[in-house]
């Protein structure tokens, strides 16, 4: 009875740090693994043979005809949701999207050369250039759109993510220090 209250209590809420995923017990993990299958054949059912259920060419199953497939409608409809939903809350508490802090981080050489001479991690000096590695607009597009999108420019930026997206590059976007910081001569 605990470990069951244990296991609903999982499946129910939505942790979003690697900690606590990587905390969930191997049976737990095989649970939520079998439930998560279990939810997308249920979905591809809805999707597949009973589509008919669905009444998808009404927008509001209150606008089927008949009472009855109206409310076939409706609990098909609900299922399917439901169904979505719970793969999503699976899917967070077995792949937990990383989780990023605005604490320091640790840098590698030549990094931590570029980022002491470029400026601190929250830099905006009006220049075009923004964060803690001093990367233009075209530079965040190109390496980092999804961060972009998220925060704006990069001084918004988590210094993680500065980081991640900065590495992702060539030294030689940083043409002032790339020699200095260890590029090749």
């Amino acid at each position: 009875m605990l470990r069951t209250a244990a296991l609903t209590a999982a499946i129910f809420c939505c942790w979003t740090s690697t900690a606590q995923a990587r905390s969930l017990s191997m049976h737990t993990a095989k649970v939520l693994h079998a439930r998560e299958h279990k939810s997308l054949t249920v979905i591809a059912w809805w999707n597949g043979k009973g589509h008919w259920a669905l009444h998808t060419r009404y927008p509001k199953c209150r606008m089927v005809p008949s009472k009855k497939r109206a409310g076939i409608c409706w609990k098909a409809r609900r299922s399917l949701e439901a169904h979505a939903e719970r793969v999503k809350r699976i899917e967070a508490l077995l792949h937990p999207k990383p989780v990023y802090s605005f604490g320091e981080v640790a840098l590698s050489q030549p990094w931590k050369c570029i980022h002491d001479h470029e400026g601190s991690w929250t830099a905006n000096t009006g220049n075009g250039y923004y964060g803690g590695f001093q990367m233009d607009i075209s530079f965040q597009r190109e390496f980092g759109l999804w961060a972009y999108r998220k925060w704006g420019t990069a001084n918004n930026w988590p210094p993680s993510v500065q980081y991640q997206v900065a590495t992702g590059a060539p030294l030689s976007r940083w043409p002032t220090y790339y020699k200095y910081c260890g590029g090749a001569t």
